[in-house]
C-alpha cells in the first residue's frame, strides 16, 4: 500500500508541473492493454482494467481531470505521445537509452524479466543455444523483440 501511495504521489508531482494540465479538461492517456494484471480489456464490457488503469485514474482524480484512455497498438505508443496525440502513456514500457532520448520516464514501479515459453513437450530446450534454427515469436518493438534481434546478430 505504501508503494502504491508513493507511486501515486510521484505521478501527481510529475503531471502537476504541466501548467496546462491541472484541473483543465481531459488527461489523454494511451495504453496497450495486453499486459494483465497491469492493463487489460474486460471481454464482456470492453472496459479497460488493471493496476495501471487504476493508477492513472487516481492521478486524474487528484488533478481534478477527466481521464480518457485509448487502447492502441504497442508500437504506436511512443510515436503517438511524441506527436502530442496523448499526454501520457501508461504501460509496461522498458526504459532504454534510445527511449530516454525521446521521452521522459517516471521512477519504475515494477521490474520484470524476460522468459522463454515453450510447448509442454519441448523438453529439449533448456538454454538459448537450443533455440538455434527454431522459430520464435515476439511482440514488435518490445524488449523481447530487441533481445531476439541481438541474439540473432550474435549468431
Amino acid at each position: 500500500m505504501k508503494k502504491l501511495l508513493a507511486l501515486t504521489v510521484i505521478a501527481i508531482l510529475l503531471l502537476s508541473f504541466n501548467p496546462y494540465a491541472y484541473g483543465q479538461g481531459v488527461l489523454k492517456v494511451a495504453t496497450e492493454a495486453g499486459f494483465m494484471p497491469f492493463e487489460y480489456v474486460d471481454e464482456k464490457t470492453g472496459e479497460l482494467y488493471g493496476f495501471d488503469m487504476d493508477l492513472i485514474r487516481a492521478v486524474g482524480n487528484a488533478l481534478e481531470m477527466d481521464v480518457k484512455i485509448d487502447n492502441i497498438s504497442w508500437d504506436g505508443l511512443i510515436p503517438a505521445l511524441l506527436n502530442n496525440n496523448y499526454d501520457v502513456v501508461i504501460a509496461g514500457v522498458t526504459i532504454t537509452e534510445e527511449r530516454k532520448d525521446s521521452v521522459n520516464f517516471t521512477t519504475p514501479y515494477f521490474e520484470s524479466v524476460l522468459t522463454i515459453v515453450t510447448k509442454d513437450n519441448a523438453n529439449n530446450i533448456t538454454s538459448l543455444d537450443d533455440l538455434t534454427g527454431k522459430i520464435a515469436a515476439v511482440q514488435l518493438s518490445t524488449t523481447g523483440d530487441f533481445e531476439a534481434e541481438d541474439l540473432m546478430d550474435e549468431g
